[in-house]
């Protein structure tokens, strides 16, 4: 299996990718440059990697969800998203992180 610490800050991994497509496509906070590539907008960055540290190792909605809403109101502020957003992102970063975890164990990468 992975290890998954030493992708995490490698913006160039495909984990770093593929989290930081999901969270900017809710760009929950709308702070993203509209004139920027949604794939390559660095302004969540910080976030994706606590998010990805916090749950790669969940596999349910509600576990990322909690992780997701820590990490929000550490960067941002109590609050700064509503339960029904955030569910929204922890279902796609599930999602993600299920696909990115099956074939780090089918390919040992």
């Amino acid at each position: 299996m992975i290890n998954v610490e030493s992708k995490i800050f490698d913006k160039e991994s495909e984990i770093f990718r593929a989290v930081r497509k999901v969270v900017n496509q809710h760009d929950i906070l709308n702070i993203l440059n509209t004139n920027t590539n949604i794939e390559e907008d660095d302004e969540y960055d910080a976030e994706v990697i606590e998010i990805i540290n916090r749950c790669w190792y969940l596999d349910e909605v509600e576990s990322i969800y909690e992780a997701l809403k820590s990490v929000f109101e550490y960067w941002f502020w109590d609050n700064c998203c509503s339960r029904d957003t955030l569910m929204s992102l922890a279902v796609d970063v599930m999602s993600v992180l299920k696909e990115l975890r099956k074939e780090t164990e089918r390919t040992g990468e």
